[in-house]
């Protein structure tokens, strides 16, 4: 230690070390807070994925409860009504394991009745819960709903009797004449809600558990653990803790009494920490051992040169690489030393270098990445950014592989790069099929004229497929906004462009989607509200007799009754089929419509989509109120003639399934969309309903008479009957009657109206 160069070198390495730990820590710590981060933004995200399917089951049996419960309400407590009821309940709930109606009895002299239906090896059963072993006067899932006048959930069970299977009851007060009556309840089956939660992967072995309102195991991988208590400390919701060798967060199911909690494995979660921590001690030891070996061969005569490779050393510490290195021309310890440090300053300087690539570029595609586009747009002053698309990207990669799949989107990128001719427009591959065109600083003319040359050469862009040469289409969306809203709007123009079935679109205040997705989360609301509420009412507009003027069938169409409005499906039908909820709408439509016409002899029609037809819940729906109604000969389901029909075979099965009843079929719309007289034939319909578009100027349109003229010559021909809608004036019923049209709807005759005239 005598030796200053032993002693420099000594105390030289200790403030390097002490550097090399301190930045290795910084990094280490804010990398760990990271990581738990982004852990906790996936699992809000499970969370999200699984809440809509967990909700949809308990808003199932709340929504079947509340509408059994209005029918029961209507008086008609006969044993042959409530069994009735309580079996076609669960014949058409899946997850409905159960069903009782328990009696509220009178006085302590009337004996008690509540019968119990339930499922057993795909069979109805019935058991009387009055017995003298069960009094359900003291059980809780009679007794809360009554304290407390309001329908409430029980804790989770299994249930013994039916297969061990894990349940929670749905208990719902009955009232006839505002007088508590009953309690009807649903068992329901949470076996659907197990395995969507065991099926929750978490990085390579991680998992999620699902706890009760009472913190009782409800799934877990280990089925020995369901039903017992959850033994830890129930921590803050929404934070990652650590436990021994795993990292939990518990996030609470919205709307419900569930809470899922996500394991991720600590080994797992922070492997690239770790990665990261073994390369940095390795560095450390390399640049120690460098240093070590300059230090030791300094000098004493290189004391002050020393000193400034001492301070050039904190600054590479600090990630300073700027300041130069001079290595002096004497072959000497200082020499050896300053060249050895200028070595080491090289090495590192390219190893962060290349980290920075790594971190910014797409690993497919070498472009730059979404990490590497946006670092660049908070940087612009004046930028420009389009976003390109291919299209049927989805399709091109299931036919042909993903290996295949990743080929175009490599190639792409690389003609996409080869043929931008403005270096100053950057390219980057952001997701899947698409790519973005980015300029910090460009006239929007330029851009806009440049990306169109672009697509235009892009189309001329042919790669080989198995012996093979595909060519592509591509669609995009362009922006010349904010840096803080550029992407999203460029995404917005894209999306109108998708739709639209246009190559380009840019962006302007007028087309932005935002209103779109607000109007998208107002009706969603209001429908489930409505769906509560039983607000969806049919209207009926009649169908007049061309030869005798006389009405002699209705059609039933959907409205939302809104106080004193009737909304049109319009506003409410499309986003419906988007959230879920239309199965729903269309079977109270049936019920509703079945329960007006049961009492006259009137011939009515239902609207059917594809979409109804192919839905299983539906149709075993209408079989359902077919069976129960009895007059399907007065029945006539109307196809909606605009949308392709694609499984014939399904359809075909269906309708005939249908005529078995009795019922007529008609197609609707016809004249417009896929019409296609081979689909009449196969169909075999009893009516077409002639499009309005046809019709509404008939009267005034030659070609419009030509096409309806072929319609109805070929529709007697084959033993159809007709009907034309959109009548509105008696100039156009009178050219439909001179068409030889069969019947005639519209406001000329009737609005569609609530109430059917007597």
């Amino acid at each position: 230690m005598n030796s200053i160069s032993i002693r420099f070198a000594f105390t030289s390495v200790c403030v390097a070390l002490f550097v090399l730990l301190l930045t290795g820590s910084v990094n280490y710590f804010f990398l760990k807070k990271e990581l738990l981060r982004e852990a906790t933004q996936k699992a809000k995200l499970i969370e999200k994925n699984s809440r809509f399917e967990i909700e949809s089951l308990i808003s199932s049996a709340e929504v079947a409860s509340c509408s059994l419960k209005r029918l029961l309400e209507e008086g008609d407590f006969s044993k042959e009504n409530i069994e009735n009821r309580l079996t076609k309940l669960l014949k058409y709930g899946e997850s409905f394991f159960g069903s009782t109606l328990a009696f509220k009895p009178k006085n302590s002299q009337m004996p008690l009745f509540s019968p119990y239906f339930y499922k057993k090896e795909g069979t109805i059963l019935y058991s009387d819960l009055a017995s003298e072993n069960y009094n359900y006067l003291t059980k809780p899932w009679y007794k809360i709903p009554i304290e407390l006048e309001k329908p409430i959930w029980s804790e989770p069970y299994f249930d013994e009797g039916g297969g061990n299977v894990l349940m929670s009851t749905y208990s719902n007060p009955v009232f006839y004449n505002d007088e508590l009556l009953a309690i009807l309840t649903i068992d329901l089956s949470l076996q659907k809600i197990q395995e969507m939660v065991s099926s929750i992967s978490v990085l390579d072995s991680g998992y999620a558990f699902l706890l009760s309102k009472e913190n009782k195991i409800l799934s877990h991988p280990d089925n020995s653990l369901v039903m017992k208590a959850y033994d830890k400390e129930f921590p803050t919701l929404n934070q990652m803790i650590e436990v021994d060798d795993y990292w939990f967060i518990y996030v609470p199911i919205v709307d419900t009494d569930f809470t899922l909690a996500i394991v991720f494995p600590e080994d797992e979660l922070f492997s690239t920490l770790h990665k990261m921590a073994i390369i940095s001690i390795l560095l450390a030891i390399v640049g120690s051992f460098l240093l070590v070996l300059t230090m030791v061969l300094a000098s004493r005569r290189v004391t002050e040169p020393l000193r400034e490779l001492t301070k050039l050393t904190v600054d590479i510490a600090k990630g300073n690489f700027t300041k130069e290195i001079t290595i002096p021309k004497t072959n000497d310890e200082t020499s050896k030393l300053s060249s050895a440090m200028l070595t080491m300053q090289k090495a590192i300087k390219r190893q962060q270098e290349q980290l920075r690539v790594i971190a910014s570029t797409d690993v497919l595609t070498d472009l730059g990445n979404r990490y590497k586009l946006i670092k660049d747009i908070n940087s612009s002053k004046n930028p420009a950014l389009a976003i390109v698309k291919i299209d049927n990207f989805l399709e091109l990669n299931d036919f042909y592989g993903y290996k295949l799949g990743d080929h175009i989107v490599k190639q792409i990128g690389m003609n996409l790069s080869n043929l931008v001719k403005n270096k100053t427009t950057n390219v980057y591959h952001i997701q899947g099929d698409r790519y973005v065109l980015f300029n910090p600083d460009i006239d929007k003319e330029e851009f806009t004229n440049s990306i169109s040359q672009l697509l235009k050469n892009l189309d001329d862009i042919k790669v080989k497929i198995n012996e093979e040469y595909l060519s592509f289409n591509f669609t995009t969306g362009i922006s010349f906004e904010d840096k803080n809203e550029i992407l999203t709007t460029a995404d917005m123009a894209l999306q109108i462009a998708i739709r639209s079935n246009e190559n380009i679109v840019t962006f302007i205040e007028e087309i932005s989607l935002n209103k779109e997705y607000e109007n998208n989360i107002f009706w969603t609301k209001k429908i489930k509200k409505a769906i509560l509420d039983d607000s969806f009412v049919p209207v009926y507009q009649p169908i007049v007799n061309n030869k005798n003027r006389v009405t002699e069938k209705y059609e039933s169409l959907v409205r939302l009754r809104v106080k004193d409005r009737l909304i049109s499906p319009s506003l409410f039908l499309e986003i419906s089929k988007k959230t879920k909820h239309y199965p729903t709408i269309t079977k109270t439509m049936i019920e509703k419509t079945f329960e007006i016409f049961k009492d006259n002899n009137l011939e009515f029609s239902l609207n059917l989509t594809i979409e109804d037809i192919l839905n299983k819940e539906i149709e075993y729906f209408i079989v359902a109120i077919l069976n129960k109604y009895d007059f399907g000969s007065r029945v006539v389901f109307e196809i909606v003639e605009s949308e392709s029909i694609e499984n014939f075979e399904e359809v075909l099965r269906f309708l005939n399934i249908v005529k078995s009843f009795g019922c007529k079929i008609a197609i609707d719309d016809f004249g417009t969309g896929y019409s296609n007289f081979v689909y009449l034939m196969k169909l075999s319909p009893d009516y077409i309903k002639i499009d309005g578009s046809l019709i509404k100027d008939i009267h005034t349109n030659a070609q419009a008479q030509v096409v309806v003229t072929t319609i109805v010559d070929f529709a007697k021909k084959m033993g159809i009957k007709t009907i034309a809608e959109f009548v509105e004036n008696e100039q156009i019923l009178n050219k439909v009657i001179e068409l030889d049209i069969d019947y005639s709807q519209g406001y000329f005759f009737s609005e569609p109206k609530i109430t059917i005239p007597k």
